[in-house]
């Protein structure tokens, strides 16, 4: 071998000798700032105002400011798109025009396509048409007991069968049945959850408690590094802020529909913002309030209404059957769990004056 030879020979391993060098390098350095990241974690915690109730947002992340700022982001777009009582929104838009086809974006299709479906799925029992039936009873302006006769006037408008849908050249359409007004409050606060938890794990949140109107998302682990997420039941009263009882959840959703945050009295009865659709009327029955426990914010949003609105009995049945995992509380004070949550429940913490009761 030449003196040239060799020189080239020790050349070559030297950079593979630097090469190897600078690798090892680079992968201690990019350690090292995982570990910075995940060190300078931080806790951001918020309240914001939306879709006419609050959001609470409790974050753990590297940079939970600008994650609750995405988070927010989505919430204040799900508020543009969806409600009814803004002349800008595309709801307002199709309900105006109801009776013709209106072009809306493809996510105002693929989720009033989705409310249908969820409408089949629970018999009727959660309808988006009920707006006008909604407007009578003055929820949220000016409430009041409608008539027999303007609630039978209003029924005649309601029928999620009657929207219609129309894909042409990649635009979308959407048509409420004439003298139709499309709701979607019964899931929009939970479509707006979904897409928070999206926005949670693009902003690699290590945990994010969010609470919109009834409904929570927990995503990551618990607080403070914890396997588990400490989620109370609310006592079902007015203005209560203890819990009826505990879960200790890995994740999820909780959605609880009940009686006792939007109400109004006469005549010495209490009338709760719930309509049944099958009747016009507000949803009356031994139950007070119903929480559904699942992955999607959109399905536990559904559900827990379509299940105060079937009351008691057929409640019981869905959680005694496996179909739902929930918690329904009546108004004898009875607690009722579904069986997949007994290894979940914190049992010291139920509330004194209510009882709890497994079924199936």
């Amino acid at each position: 071998m030449t003196t040239e030879s060799r020189k080239d020979v020790v050349g070559l391993k030297i950079s593979h000798r630097k090469i190897i060098a600078a690798a090892a390098v680079a992968v201690v350095t990019a350690l090292c700032i995982m570990m910075f990241m995940l060190c300078r974690c931080r806790t951001y915690a918020t309240v914001q105002f939306h879709m006419d109730t609050f959001i609470s947002y409790y974050v753990e992340s590297s940079f939970p400011e600008k994650a609750v700022d995405a988070m927010d982001r989505e919430v204040r777009r799900c508020e543009q798109l969806f409600d009814r009582f803004s002349p800008e929104s595309e709801i307002t838009l199709i309900n105006a025009n109801a009776g013709n086809y209106t072009e809306v974006s493809e996510e105002t299709y693929r989720l009033i396509a989705e409310a249908v479906k969820l409408a089949e799925e629970n018999g009727g029992y959660f309808d988006p048409t009920l707006g006008a039936v909604s407007d009578l009873w003055g929820f949220g302006t000016d409430p009041r007991v409608p008539s027999e006769a303007e609630i039978g006037s209003a029924m005649e408008h309601v029928g999620y069968d009657r929207i219609g849908f129309m894909e042409k050249e990649g635009s979308f359409f959407v048509r409420a049945g004439e003298g139709q007004s499309i709701d979607l409050g019964g899931i929009a606060k939970g479509y707006a959850l979904r897409l928070i938890g999206e926005a949670a794990a693009e902003a690699g949140c290590r945990s994010a408690v969010i609470s919109f109107g009834g409904n929570v998302v927990l995503t990551g682990r618990g607080p403070d590094g914890r396997d588990v997420f400490s989620v109370g039941i609310r006592v079902p009263e007015e203005n209560a802020t203890s819990a009826a009882v505990v879960l200790n959840l890995g994740g999820g959703v909780v959605s609880t529909s009940g009686s006792y945050e939007r109400f109004f009295v006469e005549n010495g009865v209490r009338y709760c913002h719930i309509i049944d659709p099958f009747t016009g009327s507000c949803a009356a029955g031994d139950l007070v309030s119903v929480s559904v426990i699942c992955d999607d914010p959109v399905e536990a949003d559904c559900l827990s209404t379509a299940l105060f609105v079937r009351g008691l009995d057929g409640t019981l049945d869905a959680l005694a059957s496996g179909e739902v995992t929930g918690v329904a509380i009546d108004g004898s004070g009875a607690v009722y769990i579904s069986p997949d949550l007994t290894e979940a429940v914190d049992y010291d913490s139920v509330a004194q004056g209510y009882r709890l009761e497994v079924v199936g």
